[in-house]
């Protein structure tokens, strides 16, 4: 009686788990991929406090807003036709990078900003 329960629950167990793949996939079941093209923003926000407090250099502020405005745009590329779970993850590397690189240069421009430049004899 014991090996037969025994038995039983095994194989009702493996039932459970795998069904051989006669349930369809539907894909309205699987959660929404958003843009991170909002991610953009506070970037933005940060060149431009970055360029008004003078950590920033209006040339390095124009080239990091460059590179945000075509992470912006490939994001929306990207979602035209529906993003991927790749893409996005893509999307989020390339905008953490980007505030990483935006952190950096106006880190930089606070340890330059109060260097003068040495005086000629």
């Amino acid at each position: 009686m014991f090996l037969s329960a025994a038995a039983w629950l095994a194989i009702a167990a493996t039932g459970q788990i795998w069904d051989a793949g006669r349930t369809p996939h539907n894909p309205a079941n699987d959660p929404p991929v958003t843009a991170p093209a909002d991610g953009t923003r506070d970037i933005l926000e940060s060149i431009r406090n970055g360029q008004r407090s003078g950590q920033l250099s209006r040339k390095e502020a124009r080239r990091l807003r460059r590179q945000a405005g075509a992470t912006r745009f490939k994001a929306f590329r990207y979602a035209r036709d529906g993003l991927s779970h790749s893409e996005s993850q893509e999307l989020v590397f390339e905008i953490e990078a980007l505030r990483g690189l935006v952190m950096a240069e106006r880190t930089r421009g606070i340890a330059t900003a109060g260097q003068t430049e040495p005086s000629k004899p």
